[in-house]
């Protein structure tokens, strides 16, 4: 079958397929705020009709601030603004420093009121009475946004390869393509088609499409295109955007456009010489990120991926570049190119007489011209003005043709036509459009043969999608025609195998796709010679299975037998023998062999150093790598350093949303994980998240990944609901995406088993836990550790029981707490509110002096008085792990407090007690200052509305001199007024651990505010104090903001 000359419909959607959107059309969008607008209004709509024949998109808004936020969100576009109504003077102030704004019109019907005020906002266009030249004006700037938004590449002198920019790329590997292509009227109608559906609520298009269809082959390609209608904006939007369904669609245009421009080049250039040598110029605007990126590529190449209209008249350019300085957030750029019609060059042509507008000395380039930067100089005493000097690449340029033929090698030059576009377009995440192409390639093939190789590219778009089944599906399929036409050892059979194998690995059945990463290599053993370098690839697909199954030393076989393959035919430090270091390191890391891991690791590292430029992509991948075994070793600051130099390499050699980003932000956010700086975790992941959404499909299971690090850090930070709705936005991920027995599916109901368990909704947990063991016994090994867990978080799902107001009494209590004697996973007791008196008290006492597993207890309000509190000191002398004790509101007094003081003096364990609303005086301060003294394990300490007074704070303030374990100190509605605030003072002078202080409603008055200020000025561990209703005054205020100007 010739695939070359198939004549096929390429992009057919069928029916309930993709729609063009609206925003897809043009690099420009309107907005018009007018606090008036009545979308039911003939007035209004007709108004509407009339602006979208100058800018398709029109955004309508009556609420100012409801406007902006929709401004703000805009990425990669322009807007041109129209401004009506009495908004006016209220808007621009805010908007117009916005980047996003191109432009703003105002519409109104008094021109004199307006006129002064503008002139000191440049971004306003005029004002307008009349809406006919408002939409002139519009036309105007819509296609200085277009001309400004030329899709371009930057390639830095002297740039690798492999870092070339892949706009660069697939713009180049398209036109061969497309101009490869023989497309037919039914490709132009089905372009049609696909318009109106974009331009069913446009008239003015409407009409434009209905002409276009009628009149294309009477007029050129040329003349359509400088016509002011959807194609150029479209075709531009869809060359900046890299939409592979659009551009395909309108492959037929871009073909012949080329074909024009070509042979007027050949007419007009028959017998050149580099005499005829002559100078054509641009104008245009660029971001000053983009003019950036450009200062930094020169003597390297610039190419325009769209069709480029330049001039020969300097004056008409250079009006351009100067407009664009009228924004603040632009650079205005004269492209000054040299051109010699003698060199082989990519086509380009006069069309003066052509066009659809009779513009002088127009010169238009074709499609993915590409231009050395020679010179960039600043105009003038205008630093935001510039002059670029390029010149023409001839085709026989040796850096222009290494990098044609390494593109050409990467788009797959061994097939043709449709079928190599649709490999390219998968390989540029188009797998939509791609799976058209090949869908009407296989209904157009009769021969099963032709169809295998179509089932295989099916197969791997699905496979790319993360639809593995049914990417098993046309794998299987292509294998079983291939088994019925090709001798048993024919090479496509091997790669068969290995597909289906990938599949069955990424479907987490290791045991399947083992046996058919062996039928593959057995299949090459016999095609291939013993050490023919293919041989490897097998190898290392085997030894991966083995590493999944935890079959390490297995795997470390396969993995030397890799190497060895590679060694025999490539010097000891060839780059391609990093990966097989890596593999063997990875393994290693695996049996907690680190030293061995970290010697394959660095191995890898020296080759890639010696062999890569410093900031190459792939040398982060050893720092990745030594940096997972330094966290597993427990040395987290060194794992940190080599993610974040990952990171910082991957920053520089790759795109901002590119996938490798969102694995070392995983990794970075992992390690803070670790040493449980949750916060900054969280942020790692939301990051790693951010990126993964804009570079992978909505159900792929790396998202789920994601999904899960985000749930397991809010639940390490107790944040339960918000754990909760990260696991289930995983598991509904992998639901889609993978079989129904894959351990990942077990992990995540193990993840939400343990939130429930956590919010004490224990049957919701049981029945998770039921789920993933159930899953987990049909693809994991009986003692896999993974297992393992969720078989014992079913066994222990209590850890939290909350019987807080149910009445239980001393005497219920009392059975309770004989519970608790042998119990060591309840973790968190909440009892508030059961009036369990004194003797309750006891009989928790007694079982806190066996227990060992009781980290937090909650015995809020159950009148425990003084004797309770003596009972639970007691056991308190002896408990090892109770961490947290809440008894507000429970009357104990001064000798409760003494009680529980003297405990404090003995235990090791308890961070937080709260004695709210327990009334124990002065007195008791005096106990709890004393037991503070030696204490160094309390860290919270809560003693709102205690009545201890400015005695009780003299206390206090004297354990504070000598404590250093205590960081929030809660004295709330104490009474201790300005003589407690200066012994509390006082003691913040010498104090470095306390970090929260609250006084609220203790009426300090200015004077106390003065003593807690004169203390700010030494103090540097307190970074939040608390001092509501205390009436401090101006006097007050200005005291301690005295203190904050030296406070640090």
């Amino acid at each position: 079958m010739n695939r070359g000359k198939l004549t096929t419909n390429p992009s057919t959607v069928p029916k309930g397929r993709r729609r063009i959107h609206i925003q897809q059309l043009q690099n420009v969008l309107l907005v018009w705020l007018d606090s008036n607008i009545d979308e039911t209004n003939d007035y209004y709509q007709n108004t509407i009709t009339t602006l979208r024949r100058a800018i398709k998109d029109v955004n309508t808004y009556t609420n100012g601030d409801q406007c902006l936020e929709f401004i703000q969100t805009i990425v990669d576009k322009k807007v041109c603004m129209v401004i009506s109504g009495s908004l006016e003077k209220h808007i621009v102030p805010r908007v117009h420093n916005m980047s996003q704004v191109d432009s703003i019109f105002i519409f109104s019907g008094n021109k004199i009121y307006h006129q002064q005020w503008i002139k000191d906002w440049p971004k306003i266009k005029g004002v307008f009475t009349d809406i006919t030249p408002m939409c002139e004006a519009l036309k105007k700037a819509a296609y200085q946004c277009e001309q400004n938004a030329i899709p371009m590449s930057f390639v830095g002198p002297n740039e690798k390869l492999e870092q070339l920019d892949p706009s660069f790329m697939y713009t180049q590997m398209l036109k061969e393509i497309l101009l490869t292509i023989k497309f037919e009227q039914k490709h132009i109608q089905d372009y049609l088609n696909y318009c109106r559906d974009a331009f069913v609520n446009n008239e003015e298009e409407m009409v434009n499409i209905e002409r276009l269809e009628r009149e294309y082959r009477t007029k050129t390609p040329i003349y359509w295109y400088t016509c002011q209608m959807f194609l150029y904006p479209m075709l531009n939007r869809a060359l900046r955007l890299m939409n592979g369904d659009t551009i395909t669609r309108m492959g037929f245009f871009i073909s012949d456009l080329h074909r024009q421009i070509e042979q007027l080049h050949r007419e007009q250039y028959p017998d050149t010489t580099a005499v005829n040598t002559f100078t054509v110029y641009r104008g245009q605007g660029f971001s000053t990120g983009d003019f950036e990126q450009m200062m930094k590529t020169k003597g390297g190449l610039i190419s325009f991926n769209n069709f480029l209209s330049t001039t020969k008249h300097r004056n008409i350019s250079l009006g351009f570049a100067q407009r664009a300085t009228i924004n603040s957030d632009e650079v205005g750029v004269l492209f000054i190119i040299e051109i010699n019609p003698a060199l082989l060059t990519t086509p380009f042509a006069s069309i003066a007489g052509i066009s659809k507008f009779q513009r002088e000395g127009e010169v238009l380039f074709s499609m993915h011209s590409v231009f050395r930067i020679k010179d960039i100089k600043q105009m003038s005493e205008n630093n935001r003005l510039h002059e670029v000097y390029l010149t023409l690449t001839a085709k026989n340029d040796p850096e222009l043709s290494r990098f044609n033929d390494y593109i050409r090698k990467e788009s797959f030059p061994d097939s043709e036509g449709w079928y190599r576009l649709g490999r390219v377009l998968r390989k540029m995440g188009q797998f939509d459009t791609a799976e058209d192409i090949y869908q009407v390639l296989f209904d157009q093939t009769k021969n099963d043969k032709d169809k295998a190789p179509i089932y295989v590219q099916l197969g791997s778009i699905k496979y790319s999608q993360g639809k593995y089944q049914g990417a098993l599906t046309f794998y299987e399929k292509s294998l079983d025609i291939y088994q019925k036409t090709l001798s048993p050892n024919h090479p496509s059979l091997a790669i068969s195998y290995s597909n289906i194998g990938n599949v069955h690995n990424s479907m987490g059945d290791y045991p399947k796709a083992l046996f058919y990463f062996e039928k593959a290599l057995e299949i090459q053993q016999q095609s291939l010679p013993p050490n023919h370098r293919d041989l490897a690839i097998p190898y290392v697909n085997i030894g991966n299975m083995h590493a999944e199954m935890g079959n390490y030393l297995k795997a470390i076989s396969s993995y030397k037998e890799a190497l060895e393959i590679q060694q025999q035919s490539l010097p000891p430090n060839h780059p391609d023998l990093v990966y097989f270091y890596n593999n063997i390191g990875n393994a290693h890391s695996k049996m907690s062999n680190y030293r061995i891991a970290l010697s394959c690791f660095e191995k890898a590292l020296k080759i890639q150093q010696q062999s890569l430029p410093p900031n190459h992509r792939d040398l982060a991948i050893p720092f990745v790598n030594i940096g997972s075994v330094h966290a597993e070793m427990g040395d987290y600051p060194q794992a940190l350093f080599c993610f974040e130099k990952a990171l910082e390499i991957q920053r520089q050699s790759l795109p901002s949303n590119h996938p490798d980003l969102a694995a070392s932000y995983n990794n970075i956010g992992n390690v803070h994980c670790r040493m449980s700086n949750y916060s900054k975790a969280l942020s790692y992941y939301e990051k790693d998240l951010e990126i993964s959404q804009q570079s992978l499909p909505s159900n792929h299971p790396d998202l789920a990944s994601s999904y899960n690090n985000i749930g397991n850090v809010h639940a390490d930070m107790g944040n339960n609901p918000e754990a909760l709705s990260s696991y289930e936005k995983a598991l509904k991920i992998q639901q889609q995406s993978l079989p129904p027995s894959h351990p990942n599916l077990a992990a995540s109901y193990n993840n939400i088993g343990t939130v429930y368990d956590n919010m004490g909704i224990y049957t919701k947990a049981r029945t998770f836990y039921e789920h993933a063991i159930q899953i987990g016994q049909q693809s994991l090994p009986s003692n896999h550790p993974n297992l393992q867990q969720w078989k014992n978080n079913l066994e222990l799902t209590l850890t939290t029981l909350n019987l807080s107001y149910n009445g239980i009494g001393d005497e219920r209590a009392k059975y309770l707490s004989a519970a608790l004697q042998n119990n060591t996973t309840l973790t968190i007791l909440n009892l508030n509110g059961n009036g369990i008196g004194a003797e309750g008290a006891r009989h928790l006492g007694d079982a806190l002096q066996n227990n060992t597993g009781l980290t937090t207890l909650n015995l809020n309000w159950n009148g425990i008085g003084a004797d309770g509190a003596r009972h639970l000191g007691e056991a308190l002398r002896n408990n090892t792990t109770l961490t947290t004790l809440t008894l507000r509101l429970n009357k104990i007094g001064a000798e409760g407090a003494q009680h529980l003081s003297d405990a404090l003096r003995i235990n090791t364990t308890l961070i937080t007690l709260n004695l709210n609303g327990n009334e124990i005086g002065a007195e008791g301060a005096q106990h709890l200052g004393d037991a503070l003294q030696n204490n160094t394990t309390l860290t919270t300490l809560s003693l709102y509305n205690s009545e201890i007074g400015n005695e009780g704070a003299q206390y206090l303030g004297d354990a504070l001199r000598i404590n250093t374990g205590l960081t929030t100190l809660n004295l709330n509605w104490n009474g201790i007024g300005a003589d407690g605030a200066r012994h509390l003072g006082d003691a913040l002078r010498n104090n470095t651990t306390l970090i929260t202080l609250n006084l609220n409603g203790n009426g300090v008055g200015a004077e106390g505010a003065q003593h807690l200020g004169d203390a700010l000025r030494n103090n540097t561990a307190l970074t939040t104090l608390n001092l509501e209703l205390n009436s401090i005054g101006a006097e007050g205020a200005q005291h301690l903001a005295d203190a904050l100007r030296i406070n640090t």
